[in-house]
């Protein structure tokens, strides 16, 4: 090799390995993977196919790729880009330069008509120096909360491991771009060969486990259950019947006796506007979405302050309806 490429390779070596190790020693610390990992097990055989702006910022030693990584792999086979913080430069916060690589890779991205995936990782705001008070992140909203309470998380992961898993299982039910539909996949029996008549009862008053239903209609293996955690009176996930991806929205007879809530409300329209957009039509006319609604009591009360339960509960079942 000549001295000129012996001189890139060094550089590009350099770039490679991100921050400084007391940087990597912290993300070890606190259980967080660099963020080349993290591309590693997100893409196919661990290969970005191509990277764009690894010499950003390369005259200053401190800012390799100033702390973004965007490029082009693949995931199941299908090409998708990608923009990912690197924790260990400035701790992930954007800079001009990972800004101009966010707005380029998006504008590929759209002229490539594939996916967009964002593994973010950034300090974020100093709530401490605005108000004065010590609190951790947990208590600002940590990931439990967002994924039981405010409904904000679809998925609780162990760890950053599974949270990558559940992303790659999670793009098996997506469209290339909104020209396609989600790809088929070879039919499977239902995990359950119980008959749908012996597991709903006939009396409507007794209540019966709806992930029952489920199992013995999807595809066995192909649930994909989404914000689990959250209004568990309603499920919602994505499955295949007969190896096309559907939406699936079912109250849960066994929790709350499945009356719809405003959480829940929330939680079965998000699904439903998703299930519409991925078969480009409403859900009503059949396809993609699959609905069972079996309730023996109506969420509504004779007080007005009832109201907003009312409305909400009118846009999951009629998403056109607006506030009074």
């Amino acid at each position: 090799m000549t001295s000129s490429a012996d001189k890139l390779a060094s550089e590009i070596e350099r770039i490679k390995k991100g921050g400084t190790e007391k940087y990597h020693a912290r993300n070890r610390e606190q259980k967080k993977l660099f963020v080349r990992d993290r591309l590693k097990l997100l893409l196919d055989d661990g290969k970005i196919e191509f990277e764009d702006g690894m010499f950003a910022e390369c005259l200053n030693p401190e800012l390799p790729s100033d702390g973004n990584i965007t490029g082009v792999g693949r995931i199941h086979g299908r090409p998708v880009a990608f923009s990912a913080s690197d924790s260990t430069v400035k701790a992930g916060s954007a800079g001009e330069k990972s800004v101009q690589k966010n707005l380029r890779i998006q504008e590929m991205a759209m002229q490539m008509r594939i996916p967009m995936f964002y593994l973010i990782d950034s300090a974020g705001a100093r709530t401490e120096m605005v108000t004065r008070e010590k609190v951790t992140l947990e208590e600002m909203g940590g990931a439990r909360m967002h994924c039981t309470v405010s409904g904000l998380g679809d998925f609780l992961a162990a760890n950053e491991e599974d949270a990558i898993h559940i992303a790659r299982e999670y793009f098996k039910y997506m469209p290339q771009n909104y020209l396609e539909k989600p790809a088929g996949a070879e039919p499977a029996p239902p995990a359950s060969d119980r008959p749908l008549r012996d597991i709903v009862p006939e009396v409507q008053s007794k209540a019966f486990n709806m992930y029952d239903f489920i199992n013995s209609l999807a595809d066995g293996g192909s649930f994909f259950e989404v914000k689990k955690l959250f209004a568990p009176e309603l499920i919602t996930g994505f499955a295949r019947l007969n190896g096309r991806a559907v939406g699936i929205v079912a109250n849960q007879p066994r929790v709350k006796g499945g009356v719809i809530f405003t959480d829940s409300s929330d939680k079965g329209k998000n699904m439903r506007y998703c299930a519409q957009v991925l078969r480009r039509g409403p859900l009503r006319d059949g396809g993609t979405g699959l609905w069972h609604r079996r309730c023996n009591c109506a969420a509504h009360g004779a007080d007005r302050r009832d109201g907003p339960r009312s409305r909400y509960k009118c846009r999951l079942y009629k998403p056109d309806c607006r506030d009074a």
